[in-house]
């Protein structure tokens, strides 16, 4: 019995040639179907991609907005984070320039002293802000 079924099924799964013209007539077929399923299609189905992105849903706008304006506002706080650690290290040079030029005054002080008792350095002259008299 297995042996008659063997055969019967490898009788009907033999190879056999197409008949003619069955390429042409399959290839036709899928043109009609193609051409079936574009005359059926949505107009949003028939744009380019970047049209079908206009024609999406307006909670996908909603949502490319909301990353883009918080990509834009990390940015903004980025540079806004590196102008202000820009101007505190400005700021401490500062301070580390008037205290050396305070420390420098200081410890030279004893030898102008000394200079102005032997004749070499006139008095101080007067600041900046006051005019020079002259005789």
């Amino acid at each position: 019995m297995s042996d008659e079924l063997e055969q019967q099924l490898r009788h009907a799964l033999r190879r056999q040639q197409p008949p003619p013209g069955f390429a042409e007539r399959v290839l036709a077929a899928a043109a009609h179907q193609a051409a079936a399923r574009e005359e059926t299609a949505l107009p949003s189905e028939r744009l380019s991609w970047w049209l079908r992105l206009w024609a999406a849903p307006r909670w996908a706008h909603a949502l490319v907005a909301a990353v883009l304006v918080l990509v834009l506002a990390g940015a903004w706080l980025q540079v806004q984070q590196a102008r202000s650690e820009a101007l505190a290290r400005q700021e401490h040079a500062t301070r580390q320039v008037l205290f050396a030029l305070r420390l420098a005054s200081k410890k030279t002080a004893p030898a102008r002293e000394a200079l102005r008792h032997l004749g070499i350095l006139s008095e101080s002259p007067a600041p900046a802000s006051e005019p020079v008299q002259s005789n």
